[in-house]
């Protein structure tokens, strides 16, 4: 399931890697005069929208065989995998 290289640190192959948002923030923010006039449905009147966006989890969670984060950091996580793949392995001295 897992393989140490030799820094230590380990290498994930058979784990599932499940990418979560969290709970969604909102805030409102002051639309435009163009977005006011030509979007659809159009209400010119509207002049505030409220945008979503993902709060993010500042950590990894390991559940049987899956790990469970946000996106960006699954992302940071699958590049550092593939960069210590890349990586020729290094010979030991006797």
């Amino acid at each position: 399931m897992f393989n140490s290289n030799l820094f230590g640190m380990t290498i994930i192959e058979s784990l599932n890697c499940v990418e979560l948002t969290g709970k969604q923030l909102s805030r409102e923010e002051k639309r435009t005069w163009k977005e006011r006039l030509f979007t659809l449905p159009w209400h010119p009147w509207k002049s505030i929208k409220t945008v979503y966006y993902p709060e993010a989890i500042p950590a990894i969670y390991r559940i049987g065989n899956q790990i469970v984060g946000h996106p960006a950091i699954i992302a940071e996580l699958k590049a550092e995998i593939d960069h210590i793949r890349a990586e020729p392995p290094v010979e030991r001295g006797a």
